[in-house]
């Protein structure tokens, strides 16, 4: 397919790429916040590489696409990061609770999150209070606003000398409520935070340059709205950040930042070497494309939606603060 270069795809277009799916005919699957189900182009991979792992389980180690560098180099590039900067994890919660644990937090620090987390990228938090004596406190969020200024200012509302951590999705998933994250890493840049993302939704539905959002950290479930299959995750981890984090779990204490986080044990290879192959089959089609498409498709519902008496929206229906 060469969607990428189409302006405006059409609505027949858009039947050839479900085509390119395994969904039964008769399932109508509104829930890839919760899991997307794979390309057969995805599939094909993953069988193959199980395949070669079962006929010789040596290059499982040693050879790509299992050790992962060529995953390093598409993700780098499908997120506006460094090679350098990405850590194969197997879901968004994992990549939380590797910052979290790995933070040098002690009693009286303080992270500011809110009312809105999914309990992968909160209960970190909690533990750490329970644990170490860490404060977390927590911002009420509605699920819309006027403008995502208000957002902001609630931040730089709650922030004090002792806030050390602001944590916070990129897409609420209790309402879809597009979170004004690169304003929020800037303004935790400014007062010496650590900006800490859960992106759980955000890859495969968003176009999204890492680097341009200015966070610290960013986890994210690629098995969600960019099709991967179960059990793989994205962290990305900036450079100059890398060295406040330990490492919870790893065989190869000592090394570069990347490996020492990949390497604890055998994991299910040939699911994280389709991270490369989902990200391949979405550029097949287009990023913007894709983006564009989900935006179009959930204003369409929520205008029918609210068309309907008795319903009532908990979503925004403002282009900057909506999403799939």
């Amino acid at each position: 397919m060469q969607g990428s270069f189409l302006s405006n795809p059409s609505e027949d277009y858009w039947r050839t790429v479900r085509e390119q799916f395994t969904l039964r005919e008769d399932v109508i699957h509104m829930n890839s916040g919760t899991l997307g189900s794979v390309s057969t182009y995805v599939r094909d991979k993953l069988f193959d590489y199980f395949q070669t792992i079962g006929e010789c389980p040596y290059p499982d180690a040693f050879y790509p696409p299992f050790n992962l560098a060529e995953a390093h180099e598409k993700a780098g590039a499908f997120l506006g990061t460094d090679t350098d900067e990405i850590v194969v994890t197997g879901s968004t919660t994992e990549g939380m609770s590797f910052v979290a644990n790995g933070l040098d937090l002690q009693a009286g620090d303080e992270v500011l999150s809110t009312t809105h987390e999914h309990s992968g990228g909160f209960d970190c938090w909690r533990i750490l209070s329970d644990r170490r004596g860490v404060t977390l406190s927590t911002i009420p969020l509605k699920c819309s606003y006027d403008n995502k200024s208000e957002i902001v200012n609630l931040f730089a509302s709650a922030i004090t000398p002792q806030t050390k951590v602001m944590s916070f999705c990129h897409i609420n998933y209790t309402s879809g409520l597009n979170m004004p994250v690169k304003e929020l890493c800037q303004l935790a840049s400014e007062n010496n935070i650590i900006s800490v993302i859960d992106g759980a939704h955000a890859i495969g539905m968003l176009n999204l340059d890492l680097h341009d959002i200015g966070c610290d950290f960013y986890a994210c479930s690629p098995h969600k709205w960019l099709c991967a299959p179960p059990g793989v995750g994205v962290l990305y981890a900036k450079k100059d950040k890398q060295d406040l984090v330990w490492p919870t779990v790893t065989e190869a204490y000592g090394v570069p930042f990347q490996m020492c986080l990949e390497l604890r044990g055998q994991r299910t290879s040939p699911v994280l070497a389709c991270l490369g192959d989902a990200m391949d089959f979405q550029d097949s089609i287009g990023r913007e494309a894709i983006q564009n498409r989900v935006l179009s498709l959930s204003a369409y519902a929520k205008a029918r939606l609210a068309a309907i008496p008795g319903v009532y929206l908990h979503s925004s229906t403002d282009p900057e603060q909506s999403t799939g």
